[in-house]
């Protein structure tokens, strides 16, 4: 009889080990692949700063690499990046054709160029790095090849500066969020990943 009993409460306190670890594993956060840290609750991490990333840098500006998959894969859009010097403004839509217009660097100006070839394909691009951009600037993508906001829109405000050295990595232009180096906000509609058609910067 003794015996019995000590069974059956060695018994009922494993089933209550085991519902007790199974609910415990209801709630965590999923951390992004290339994220670090995450679970127990903690939110994803959406960039990153790559350190030491962009060493064979030589641009005197600042330099965005677009990337065909999300946390930079796949292939490189426009021919590897798109530069220009601390105080250009550039702004573009993305080509759908080798005659379609894309970035115009301008000083005061509104300047378009052909750029053929080099121009980044439409509705291709899913995250971008970004090197030596100075805090203050903005780097602004759009769904609408004519930058209106009636469609999804994101706007990255650089908060800090990102040395030429290093590369800060977005992983996807469809999340807000805050860190040390930037502050990135999502205007959503039906999303942006792989349908960005215009991209502006502009400095402080």
């Amino acid at each position: 009889m003794l015996k019995n009993l000590f069974s059956c409460t060695l018994l009922s306190l494993l089933c209550l080990s085991l519902t007790f670890n199974a609910n415990a594993q209801i709630g965590k956060t999923k951390t992004p692949p290339g994220g670090g840290g995450g679970g127990g609750g903690s939110a994803p991490v959406y960039g990153l700063i790559i350190v030491n990333g962009n060493a064979g840098n030589t641009d005197s500006g600042f330099k965005i690499i677009l990337y065909e998959g999300n946390y930079a894969t796949q292939d490189i859009i426009a021919n590897g990046s798109i530069s220009g010097a601390d105080g250009d403004i550039m702004r573009g839509r993305f080509r759908y054709s080798s005659a379609d217009i894309f970035f115009a660097p301008f000083f005061g100006r509104d300047v378009d160029v052909t750029l053929s070839d080099k121009a980044p394909a439409n509705d291709e691009t899913r995250s971008m790095k970004i090197s030596g951009m100075l805090a203050g600037r903005t780097i602004v993508l759009y769904d609408s090849p004519s930058a209106e906001t009636d469609d999804d829109w994101t706007e990255i405000t650089i908060k800090k500066n990102i040395p030429k050295s290093d590369f800060y990595q977005i992983h996807s232009y469809e999340h807000s969020y805050s860190d040390e180096y930037v502050q990135v906000i999502y205007h959503q509609h039906n999303g942006l990943d792989g349908k960005v058609s215009y991209l502006r910067t502009s400095p402080q």
